[in-house]
Formats: structure tokens, sequence, C-alpha cells
């Protein structure tokens, strides 16, 4: 879900307010037409605790904290794509008439394996500048970042070999083969009007152009008006909105680094939304509760995220410790079970937050695929400690579990050597912060309970950044990536971070399966609806069946506004896809 926070702190900055003034009075003596009165201009004041280093960090390759204090919510106020996903996390169109389908034969599997698809413009989309968006311009972008080799999210290269534009209307992107997330970010459009001459001139200047930061031109709710650095952003409402003009008239984005200062701001009314995730959930319901006793009608909404907080399991016997706990089925499946995780949403989220039974969040598209089959491990300490006993394990006298030394054993998934006699001791990377610390001990206490020694080690900046600490510890370590990750190849053997790759994985628990490998790889290139739920369920089997990670909850945000304001909400992971519906009483 990344959580970084700062030393900075910024003033208190007032709301500003604007009233619109009365129609003047007709004049005496005879009935005049009546005239409408003008339409009272709306202002609205938000504020992030970070502030972007661009409005499109694909094209700048600014990803440092790209996630962290809301910022990846800056973009979609002034930018939308060709689709995105819905409150019910199905795809829908944005900037295109439809998204392409096989039925309509707008998403094509060519004979030599390649797959098209055929993306139609709507006729009425237009740069804020007023130039009609055309098919060149997502042409002109995929010309830039094939020559920049700039990467696109988490698309493997070479996977687009071209994108086309048969007409004004019409962009069709060419797939080597066949690619289910082509949805995904497959392709963006940039403004050749604006920057293709740039390009021409010195394509490395492109990335480094003004055009990113205070002069964007995009195809959004709103336009930039003024980018001041270290305090704020201006923004006005865009008239040709293909979705109608947006109800707010003058939007500013405050930075606000320090989140006590987040909360003055709103308790002082100077700001009327904070946008997640500057003010953590604990902060969030302390003002919930207090503003339900005063009765002042602001309000603190929590939204599920994509993002799913859970224990990344080391299983590779070189690192892991206790060597027949972490590389044995049985006995994660044991200590999965003695985590009281209802219990651990109710202290950190209250009842704002959702325990996570699988990588499969309820509003995944795949999820009614699998539902029915999602492995459950309730809370359960007896079970828990049969399954360690079942597995080897004896009580020592002190309370904890001991194994004895044992020859080489088939493990799950990685093959085990002897081992000597070994205590049931591990050691638990956490996420600095009091929170993470919390549920550290959550867990810490809950294995106690069934017989485990758990040490917590909260990670140091410098440490949780370095991905060859996290990928060499012996036990569990907390992690939030989205819960899609699972079935798009964070768990392939490729992605494992070691030395001859420079660390550079997210496979931190060292999990390698040749058959878990095949079945994400046909995830990756499979199409048909029918075969995808085949896969789907399938590559749940696996991983929960085997509890190879341990999801806990999804991670839970708040949505706080004032009073008087509307439509502020969060759909899906974004708190801006809808910004253009904001509305202030």
């Amino acid at each position: 879900m990344r959580r970084e926070q700062t030393a900075l702190s910024l003033a208190m900055v007032g709301l500003i307010v604007w009233a619109a003034c009365a129609p003047s009075p007709s004049p005496a003596g005879g009935a005049q037409p009546a005239v409408p009165a003008p339409e009272r201009e709306k202002t609205l004041t938000a504020m992030i605790q970070r502030e972007p280093g661009s409005l499109d960090t694909s094209m700048t390759s600014d990803f440092g904290g790209a996630r962290a204090g809301g910022v990846q919510h800056v973009p979609r106020i002034v930018r939308d794509g060709l689709s995105d996903l819905d409150e019910s996390g199905q795809r829908v169109p944005l900037l295109a008439a439809e998204v392409p389908d096989l039925t309509k034969r707008t998403l094509v599997l060519n004979s030599d394996g390649t797959m098209d698809a055929i993306w139609r413009l709507r006729p009425d989309i237009f740069w804020h500048d007023g130039t009609p968006v055309t098919s060149a311009d997502f042409v002109f972008r995929f010309t830039a970042e094939t020559d920049l080799q700039i990467t696109v999210g988490n698309l493997p290269r070479g996977l687009r070999t071209s994108v086309t534009a048969p007409d004004p209307r019409t962009v069709v992107v060419h797939w080597a083969v066949p690619f289910v997330r082509f949805d995904e970010g497959g392709i963006d459009h940039l403004p050749k009007h604006i920057l293709g001459g740039l390009f021409e001139q010195d394509k490395d200047a492109l990335p480094k152009s003004r055009y990113f930061h205070g002069e964007y031109v995009g195809t959004g709710a709103f336009k930039l008006v003024e980018w001041a650095s270290g305090s704020h952003m201006e923004f006005r409402r865009n008239e040709q909105y293909y979705r109608g003009a947006p109800k707010i008239h003058r939007l500013f984005l405050r930075f606000v680094p320090d989140s006590n200062t987040m909360v003055a701001n709103l308790l002082s009314g100077a700001v009327d939304v904070a946008i997640p995730e500057g003010i953590d959930m604990e902060k969030a319901i302390e003002l919930r509760q207090r503003w339900q006793q005063e009765g002042t009608g602001h309000e603190v909404k929590s939204y599920i995220t994509p993002a799913l907080m859970y224990l990344e399991n080391m299983v590779d016997p070189e690192f892991a410790r206790p060597v027949n706990a972490w590389t044995v089925a049985a006995v994660r499946q044991g200590l999965y079970h003695a985590i009281d995780r209802p219990a651990l949403n109710q202290v950190l989220h209250g009842d704002l937050g959702l325990v996570a039974d699988s990588f499969y969040a309820p509003n995944d598209k795949y999820y009614p695929m699998v539902k029915d089959v999602i492995p459950q491990y309730p809370y359960d300490p007896r079970r828990a400690m049969q399954l360690f006993e079942q597995s080897g394990w004896v009580k020592g006298a002190d309370g904890i579990y001991v194994h004895p030394p044992t020859g080489p054993t088939k493990g799950s998934p990685h093959d085990v050597p002897a081992v000597g006699e070994e205590r049931f001791d591990v050691h638990f990377l956490l996420f600095p912060g009091q929170q993470h610390f919390k549920l550290g001990s959550i867990i810490q206490a809950n294995w106690k309970d069934v017989g485990v020694n758990t040490t917590l080690e909260p990670l140091t900046p410098a440490n949780q950044a370095d991905v060859s600490y996290t990928s060499r510890r012996s036990g569990p370590f907390q992690s939030n990536p989205g819960g899609n990750a699972f079935y798009t190849g964070r768990l392939l053997c490729s992605s494992i971070p070691v030395e001859a790759n420079r660390w550079s994985g997210s496979n931190r628990g060292h999990f390698c399966d040749p058959v878990v490998d095949d079945i994400l790889n046909k995830i990756t290139y499979t199409i048909e609806p029918a075969q995808q739920q085949v896969l789907h369920r399938a590559i749940l089997a696996e991983i929960m069946g085997k509890a190879i990670m341990f999801p806990l909850y999804w991670e839970s945000v708040p949505m706080i506004s004032l009073k008087g304001v509307t439509g502020a909400k969060i759909i899906v992971d974004s708190a801006t896809a809808n910004i253009n519906e904001w509305d202030k009483n």
C-alpha cells in the first residue's frame, strides 16, 4: 500500500470562499423576461501529504515514493485513460467508446499467435487547449516510450510490438502474444501537437520538459492553472470535459506533510477534503468519534483498497528458520490458524477494515470465479497445535515447541536437507511505525499461545529499502502489494531477488514451484473467461492450499470530508477517479 512520513510541517491555510453576486432587481413598471441567475462559482480545497514529482511518472521515471502520501491520486485530476475500473472492479471505457472485446471482434486473436486490441476513440474528447485528441497522440506516446526505452508499468518488454492509427479515431495495439491484461496500461497518450517538435529535435529532452510539471495539458476533468512548489496546485474545471463539466469550478490541492497539521486543517475548516493517505486509520477513527459526538455532519468514510497486508513467509531452506516449520505446508497452515485475524483487524481498524482470506479482493473481477473454493483458516489454536504435532513438533519444558533432528526430506515447495534439533523460534520483520508494531505484537501473542516464540524486528528505513536484506531473512516479512500481484507474476521463480539479478525481484520469500510458474504464465496469456476460471482456481489451491503466504486484511484508507461536500469517494484504489462528480453545497 509504502507509507512515508516526513518531518516537515506546513502552516495552516485559510479556506477561500467565493460568493456569487445576486442578480440586479428588475426596473419598476412592466414585466420583463426572467433572467436565469448566474451559476454560483464553487471552490473546494483538498489536501495530500506529499507533493508529486511529476504528473506523468512513467514518462519522467519519477517513481520515488510514487504511491506515498497520496501522490498517486493527483494525475487523475488532469488526465484520463482509455478505460478504468468501476466500483465493482469491472473495466469501463473512458476516452474509448468501448473496451475491446472478443465477441465484437475488437479483440482479435490472430492465426500467427499474436493479438490485436482495437480501441475506438470517443468523438468528443479534447486536450485542455481545445485541440481534438486523435489516434496520432497514442502512436506518438508509444514511439516515445519505445525510443526512450521507458518501462510501462509491469509490462514485459517487447510484448507490445506496434501501435498504429488506421484513422483519427482508431488505435490498434499489436501484441506479440495474447495478453490478458491488455487493458491495464497497454497504451496511453501524449499531445503530439505540443511535444512532437521537441521530441524530433531532442528525444532525451522530452522527459525533462516543463510540460510534465507546471505546464501540463491533459484530458481530465480539471486544467492545471498553477503549481506552486512546496505549497499547492490550483485547477480550473474543464468546460469541454466529455463526461460533462465538473460541479466544482475551482480546486485547490494543498501539500501538508505533517499528519497532525492535516488533522488541524480539518478541525479548523481550512480544507474540505483530506485525500488519502496522510491521516492514518487511528487518527481517522478518533476524528469520526469526535464529530459524531459533536454532531457536526462531517464524514470519515473507510474504503477497502486492493492493497493486501500479508505475511510473506520464507520457504527456502537455505534461509528459513526453523527449517522444519517454514518449509512444511502443515506447519504453515497451523501458524495461519493461530492468527486471530478478526481481532487483529478490529484493534487496527475498528469496524472500518476487512479481513482477508486470500489474495482475491471482493471487488476483484476474478473473485466471483474463485470465492467458493478459497481455503479457509479460521482462528483455531487447538487445530494449530495438532498440525504442529502431526509434523513432529513436541512441546518443551518451557512451553515452546521443539523438533528433533531430521534427515533429508521432501519439503513443500523445496526439498529439505538434514537438520539438527530446532526450537520453534521465529524472527518476524515488520514495517516501521507504531501501528505495524501493534500488528506484530498481536501476532506474537497469538503464536506464543500455541508454543511459538517470536522476536519482532521493526525495519529501519534503510533496511526496508534494502531488498538484499529482506530477501535473506529467516521468517515472515510484513508486506502490502496489490492482491493481483499474486496471479500476475510476484511468485514466479524468476522473480526471486538474488545477487545475480542485483536483488531486483519481488518474490522475497524465495517460493519456487514449476507447477505454479506454469499456471501463472497461462493466466497471463489466456484470454477466454472459462479457461481463466480454471487457472485462477488452480493458482488459489496451490498458494493458499499450501499456506505459502498469510493474508491478514485488505488495507483500509479513510476519505475525510467536511459537511456539504458530496461525491468524494475512493473507486478501487483511486480517490480522484470521479472528481468530476465532487460537489460542495
